[in-house]
Parts: structure tokens; C-alpha cells; sequence
């Protein structure tokens, strides 16, 4: 299957791949052998001689091993070994997810959205768009005598935009598949985004690093500072959380965060 990736990334699958195949290859040098015939005629007045003659070519050719390649390697070596890696192709989350353990690699085709809270704090979000926006078009817009009496002023925009920026709310994105109340979710580095969109149906592989247990709560982006207390401070809180109105900002269990690899169609 021809993959496109929306996200991958790399620094973390030369992690894997080097460890499963004890160093990493960066080109391989390949031997294509092809073999045939020709035959030759000589055609003379007196005599005529036919000859076949059995003839082997030899290529090489370096070639490079991208991402894709060792993406490809992966998911060999999990088909192959999938207890060794602690590899969990999902079929039916309720199930597969039930006992999953931290550190485990999860590959899962589901339903990717980004909360709407996220969308509009984060880094990469609506919020962050539309004051870059405000910013670029302010002066053209007076430039050419358009009415800009509605929009905050310089100072304002700078003011929101350095708040953001010191905040450094994360980018997240949340699975799902209809059915199961299981979700993922997972920080997006901006620095692996590749094309398209992290919307919609998707194929996502990650590891598990947090488990969010049913009847308890997460909060997808914290101030700094909210998280001050002890931990069973912090469990009752939670707990609290659990019942409360989700304004999407805070995910419900069950759901597991995953250091997240990739994500392709």
C-alpha cells in the first residue's frame, strides 16, 4: 500500500528502527542480474553460420532509505514479531485497549479530531491564525481606506499573541471510532507535520504513555501552575473533573495518551 503521511516522525522511528535491526542503514546498494541471448548470423554465398551466444548483465544502483522505507520496516517486523515489540493492531478497542500497558505500540485506524478548546489556544490554532491575520492585514487595510474602527489595535494584537506565546499551549489531537467510549489522544509536534489535514479517517501508530482509567478525568491544556498540590490532591481533582461539563478542555476516561509516531491514509 502507497502510504501519505500527514504526520511522522522521524527522530523516533530511526529510534526504533535501529534498535530492532541493531544499527540504522542510511543506503543500500542493490544487484539486479538479468540474463538472455543473441544470436548472429553470417550469410555467405558458400556457407551459412548460425551462433547463439548466452550473455549476463550486471546493475547496481545506490539507493537512499527514506522515512517511508523504514516506516515499512516497522510495521514488517511488528507483523512478524508482534509480541516482542508489544505491538497492538486495534480491531476492537473495548478489548484490545482494556489491558493495554504503558510502552505498548499501538496501531489504529479511527476518527481524528482536535478539540475546539485546542483549536483555539494552541500554537497552531484558530486563534493564533486569525491574530496573524488582524496583524498582516491591519496596515494594508487602512492603506486602502477600509473601515478597521472594529479591530483591536496593535497593542492589543501584540499583547493576546505574546500571552499565547508564553502560555505555549500544546497542539492536541483526540481519536475515537463510533461505538467504543475508548479515545486517544496525543501532542502534534509541529516540527513532524507533514501535508494535509489531522482531521478525519486516519491510520495512527504511537506508544502508550498515559492511561486515563474510566470515571476519571484529564486536562488536554493546563496553566502553568494549576497543577500545584499534592498528588492525591491532584486525583481528587480529577475525580471532581469526571462529572462536570465537558467545555473541551478536559477529556474523559477511558482514553490513552500516545507518543504519537504517525499518522497516514
Amino acid at each position: 500500500m502507497l502510504r501519505h503521511f500527514n504526520y511522522l516522525d522521524s527522530d523516533t522511528l530511526e529510534q526504533y528502527i535501529s534498535e530492532i535491526e541493531d544499527g540504522l542503514v542510511s543506503e543500500e546498494t542493490r544487484r539486479e542480474l538479468s540474463g538472455g541471448s543473441t544470436s548472429g548470423g553470417l550469410d555467405a554465398k558458400i556457407a551459412k553460420v548460425e551462433g547463439e551466444k548466452m550473455h549476463e548483465t550486471e546493475t547496481s544502483r545506490v539507493a537512499k532509505v527514506t522515512d517511508n522505507v523504514r516506516f515499512s520496516r516497522l510495521l514488517k517486523a511488528a507483523e512478524l514479531q508482534p509480541d516482542a515489540l508489544a505491538w497492538v493492531d486495534v480491531a476492537q478497542p473495548s478489548v484490545d485497549f482494556a489491558d493495554i500497558g504503558l510502552g505498548a505500540m499501538v496501531a489504529w485506524e479511527c476518527e481524528l479530531t482536535t478539540p475546539e478548546f485546542v483549536q483555539m489556544t494552541s500554537g497552531a490554532g484558530q486563534a493564533a491564525k486569525a491574530l496573524k491575520l488582524a496583524t498582516a492585514m491591519q496596515p494594508r487595510a487602512s492603506a486602502l481606506g477600509l473601515d478597521t474602527s472594529g479591530l483591536p489595535d496593535p497593542a492589543q494584537i501584540a499583547a493576546v499573541t505574546g500571552m499565547m506565546e508564553a502560555l505555549n499551549f500544546p497542539h492536541i489531537v483526540v481519536g475515537a471510532e463510533q461505538g467504543s467510549p475508548w479515545k486517544i489522544f496525543a501532542e502534534i509536534k509541529s516540527e513532524w507535520v507533514k501535508r494535509g489535514e489531522l482531521e478525519g479517517s486516519r491510520r495512527i501508530v504511537g506508544k502508550v504513555i498515559r492511561r486515563v482509567e474510566q470515571g476519571t478525568s484529564y486536562d488536554l491544556v493546563t496553566i502553568p501552575g494549576a497543577n500545584l498540590g499534592n498528588r492525591e490532591q491532584r486525583r481528587q481533582a480529577q475525580r471532581g473533573n469526571a462529572g462536570m461539563a465537558d467545555k473541551g478542555q478536559t477529556l474523559h476516561g477511558p482514553a490513552l495518551e500516545l507518543e504519537l509516531l504517525a499518522v497516514y491514509i
